[in-house]
């Protein structure tokens, strides 16, 4: 079964990423989906150019710990696809 990191991030300390890991962890149980890890950001803003999660994450991609990234909305992501 493929295994699947899942990415969340919310902008403020405020802000909360569980209904983001909620729909993540539904959409792989779904699909038969092996959760190999949660990687989440806290109160990082995307425009920043380092992520400690997203970096490891990305590590972690490089390595092949995971075959697959899910993630909520694509500006979870946005400012770093393709600089890595």
């Amino acid at each position: 079964m493929p295994r699947v990191a899942l990415y969340c991030r919310v902008s403020t300390m405020e802000q909360h990423v569980e209904p983001q890991l909620h729909a993540l962890r539904s959409y792989a149980g779904a699909r038969g989906l092996i959760v190999a890890a949660e990687y989440v950001d806290h109160g990082v803003s995307g425009a920043k150019d380092r992520r400690p999660t997203l970096d490891r994450l990305l590590a972690d991609c490089r390595k092949r710990k995971v075959d697959a990234v899910a993630v909520t909305k694509l500006d979870r992501l946005v400012g770093r696809c393709g600089t890595s």
